[in-house]
């Protein structure tokens, strides 16, 4: 199974329990996807790519995945047109997507990015915060 997880951060949330998967990480941030390739090792391949202007092969994927990207891109039409095109016929397309209704929607609405630096670093401890690949 060919999974292409489209926005890296620290870590694949999906158990996948004993099946077979190659997981390609995609991000243009360099830093994200050399953490994940060198200190998390979950990723089988790293490309290093803005999601709306790469031309990946047709059918690739079985399933891709994307946790809370497209709400920070302009022009996220693109990237749904190219996974449309990466996704292999019958593929799975998980997307997540902060509800703009929910506390957590609301609460990334009205407040500036560095309250969510903050919020991370006192909340989970995270020091990774505040490093480039996180903005």
């Amino acid at each position: 199974m060919q999974i292409l997880e489209a926005g890296c951060w620290q870590l694949w949330p999906l158990n996948l329990g004993g099946i077979q998967y190659t997981l390609t990480g995609a991000d243009i941030n360099k830093n994200a996807l050399e953490i994940r390739k060198t200190k998390t090792k979950d990723l089988d391949e790293i490309i290093l790519v803005d999601l709306r202007y790469i031309d990946l092969k047709k059918n690739e994927y079985d399933v891709i995945y994307n946790s809370f990207v497209l709400e920070h891109i302009q022009n996220a039409e693109q990237i749904l047109n190219n996974f449309s095109k990466w996704l292999n016929p019958g593929g799975l397309l998980i997307l997540r997507i902060p509800d703009r209704d929910s506390v957590y929607g609301f609460t990334s609405r009205i407040t500036p990015f560095w309250f969510h630096i903050f919020f991370q670093e006192a909340y989970y401890g995270k020091s990774e915060c505040r490093k480039p690949w996180f903005c």
